[in-house]
């Protein structure tokens, strides 16, 4: 069975499919970071028009809960432990928002010294985020690994 390159044309999904596919590895990464049992975690599927933006996170912090949207394009041209590097990358803007979010309120919106720190937590969460998938699978995922739509 020939593995799916970056040229493979992409299968397409239903949204049902699609959820359950993000879902796998979600929720078991979900449990183990301790999320599951302090956030309600929803997923929405979006047509974000950008193949190349997978996914991402809003959250709300009075009553815990935080909705993933993730862009139908994306997952449908994603190999499995992609799906799940995504996952984990949303979960860790969850984790590392929930302990910085005072901080993230200090910068002015659209700010040099704002966007500064959006690219650090980024290049933060993406390099955790293949870091623990590729432990998890007990290998090295190569150039390819995008965790997050960079």
């Amino acid at each position: 069975m020939a593995r799916k390159t970056a040229k493979t044309k992409a299968r397409r999904y239903t949204d049902k499919e699609r959820l359950a596919r993000f879902r796998r590895h979600l929720d078991p990464w979900a449990s183990f970071m301790g999320l599951s049992q302090t956030w309600h975690i929803e997923v929405a599927m979006i047509d974000d028009g950008n193949e190349g933006n997978w996914a991402k996170v809003t959250m709300t912090y009075q009553y815990p809960k935080a909705i993933i949207q993730v862009n139908r394009k994306g997952i449908d041209s994603m190999v499995d432990y992609e799906v799940e590097a995504a996952a984990v990358h949303e979960l860790l803007h969850i984790l590392s928002n929930n302990a910085i979010g005072e901080l993230w309120g200090q910068f002015v919106e659209h700010s040099p010294m704002r966007q500064s720190f959006e690219n650090g937590m980024e290049t933060l969460v993406d390099s955790i985020a293949r870091i623990m998938v590729c432990l998890h699978n007990d290998k090295f995922l190569g150039p390819r690994y995008v965790g997050g739509g960079k």
